[in-house]
């Protein structure tokens, strides 16, 4: 990561995987990630460094070397990077259905659940 000036804030940095995309977060021990299943997550988590990041990634179940993942960094992004932090950092090929909505209503062309007996 490029040195900062003493008055400059960090940038918040996200993790990547080529195959995976980038990282969104975990619950219950499982991660989500862009390329896998966005599970309806609107944003990436950030970390305020990348030393931060790959601590993060180090402390994964089963263990996994930080060096497998990059690291960027997001200008104009909090805590959270949206799609458009995401594609302004070159990351677009990576977002896979980042901030699609799930319809979690059936289609009027569904077919009729089964009947329960």
């Amino acid at each position: 990561m490029p040195p900062t000036l003493e008055n400059e804030k960090p940038m918040p940095v996200v993790i990547i995987h080529e195959e995976m995309g980038v990282y969104l977060g975990n619950c219950l021990g499982l991660g989500f990630w862009t390329l896998m299943d966005c599970a309806g997550q609107s944003a990436a988590v950030t970390f305020p460094s990348e030393a931060a990041a790959r601590d993060h990634v180090a402390s994964w179940e089963p263990r996994r070397d930080p060096d497998e993942c990059a690291y960027v960094e997001l200008r104009g992004a909090g805590d959270y990077a949206d799609r458009a932090a995401i594609e302004a950092a070159g990351l677009g090929h990576l977002l896979g259905k980042l901030g699609e909505e799930i319809d979690l209503e059936r289609s009027d062309d569904s077919p009729e659940p089964p009947m329960m007996t």
